[in-house]
């Protein structure tokens, strides 16, 4: 297989390619109990979260009807659009398996039921976070979200004792094969999280999206439809 494609097969590693990827969001009333995942060393399965901060990754980004989110490039996409872009930041979490309370749940977590999720946010919920990061470090301790109000995403956020991430990878044994797991889909999740932001569109793409008229291509002066003449012309050189 040519590089650049991946295996797919109906609802097998196909999340990325049907629009219909997974990513953290709360609901109503619900509790969870997340640990980041994307730090320093990912790309070699030695994560440093010993490190000031796990990554993020922001952008500007504007909602265009029937395209979603989309990547702001510069002055022009203002001035098209009419509205000022919002930040958007994101990072890769590890979803854990608790109780309704936000207490982990060890037995699903043996059988291997955990989620690893992008997780996309504005700039006040990454304040909130770093704020709490500042007394209880991201590499030690859990980050436990509660859910207020699923349709705006409102959450608090409280931290945990420790970190189940941090244990699993210190545990080694059996928990080795988890975290490898979680590393791998890491990374894949890394590596989709732009898409997940912001879609990298035109000027002429955006305005066909808003239905306006775009400027037709120049075509080439070599090119013609005229396959005979272009054969005829090569053969008389």
């Amino acid at each position: 297989m040519s590089e650049g494609y991946v295996d797919l097969g109906f609802d097998s590693n196909d999340g990325g390619f049907t629009g219909k990827r997974e990513r953290f969001k709360g609901r109503d009333n619900e509790r969870y109990r997340i640990s980041f995942v994307w730090w320093p060393g990912l790309e070699e399965d030695e994560l440093d979260m010993d490190a000031e901060t796990p990554k993020f990754i922001g952008a500007k980004r504007h909602y265009v009807p029937g395209a979603g989110y989309i990547l702001n490039k510069g002055p022009e996409y203002t001035k098209l659009l009419g509205d000022a872009p919002k930040s958007c930041i994101g990072s890769v979490i590890v979803q854990w398996p608790t109780d309704s309370t936000g207490k982990l749940d060890a037995g699903r977590l043996a059988s291997g039921d955990f989620k690893v999720l992008p997780w996309t946010f504005g700039a006040d919920k990454y304040e909130t976070i770093k704020g709490v990061h500042r007394e209880f470090p991201m590499g030690d301790h859990d980050l436990k979200i509660h859910c207020t109000d699923a349709q705006f995403q409102k959450m608090t956020f409280t931290p945990t004792k420790d970190n189940v991430l941090r244990k699993l990878m210190s545990a080694g044994g059996k928990k080795k094969t988890l975290v490898d797991q979680i590393l791998e889909l890491a990374k894949e999740a890394v590596q989709a999280l732009p898409n997940d932001i912001a879609r990298d569109m035109t000027l002429d793409q955006v305005r066909e999206k808003l239905g306006e008229s775009v400027s037709a291509p120049i075509e080439s002066a070599g090119s013609t439809d005229d396959l005979d003449g272009v054969l005829d012309n090569v053969l008389d050189d």
